[in-house]
């Protein structure tokens, strides 16, 4: 499978789970004194009691019938961030599927050949994580990266902050650590560390389900031994990176 191809299967993984499904309506039981329970009604003793499974958290009541105004089935509102049923929960994980776009220089650092030139970049990654709050997350990230005639397996470690609580928010990101580097044609390889930063936009498409898109910059170092000289090539490549990802 060439680059093209495994770049056409992940666009379509990601766009194909990012399509909203079907949620099924909860119970909802609004109550005289102005208040309203959801969950699922799992009990009744006819004009006299419901028992009521709520949705936020492993409670179940039984709720009078004399109490009770109204009783209907409704989807739950889209909330950027459902995962926060009382907005104080912290340690809630989260994966995320991504694929960036690199175009940038690569420079040869030789003492007599200082050259610099064009290099683009496929990469793909997962991350894993956990949001510590509703506004900042914590990751370890890793997957691979493709160049001319490169191929990298990053690993890195991913900061990101939610500046809104909004189906729709900017953010702005941190990451760090080490690509190790395969070249056919030199066994001793490529690697080095690899850092980047940026920002973007979060973008609710269903729940638990966002949509997010950035551009940063990213540095890449790269190292190579020549293997008929006593020679250390180091290469530095900057990048401007365009990211889509899927998080769950």
């Amino acid at each position: 499978m060439n680059l093209r191809s495994i770049f056409f299967v992940i666009f379509n993984i990601l766009f194909v789970s990012s399509i909203q499904c079907q949620v099924a309506p909860d119970d909802v039981i609004y109550l005289k004194s102005g208040t309203f329970l959801r969950g699922k009604i799992v009990d009744s003793v006819p004009g006299k009691s419901f028992r009521i499974a709520l949705i936020k958290g492993k409670d179940t009541l039984e709720i009078q019938r004399n109490d009770i105004s109204v009783i209907t089935k409704e989807v739950a509102p889209n909330d950027p961030f459902s995962k926060y049923h009382d907005r104080n929960r912290v340690w809630i994980y989260f994966f995320m599927a991504e694929i960036n776009a690199g175009f940038g220089q690569i420079r040869d650092d030789l003492v007599y050949n200082n050259t610099i030139k064009s290099q683009r970049s496929i990469n793909l990654n997962v991350l894993n994580g956990f949001n510590i709050n509703p506004y900042l997350q914590l990751g370890i990230g890793a997957g691979i990266d493709f160049w001319n005639k490169l191929v990298f397996v990053p690993v890195y470690a991913d900061f990101r902050v939610t500046i809104l609580q909004r189906n729709t928010t900017p953010f702005i990101f941190l990451n760090g650590g080490y690509s190790f580097g395969f070249l056919n044609s030199a066994p001793d390889g490529f690697g080095g560390v690899t850092a980047g930063a940026g920002g973007g936009v979060k973008i609710e498409i269903s729940q638990n389900r966002i949509l997010v898109i950035s551009l940063g910059y990213r540095l890449q170092q790269t190292r190579q031994v020549q293997p008929n000289y006593p020679l250390m090539i180091h290469r530095d490549t900057q990048f401007i990176v365009l990211k889509m990802g899927l998080e769950f």
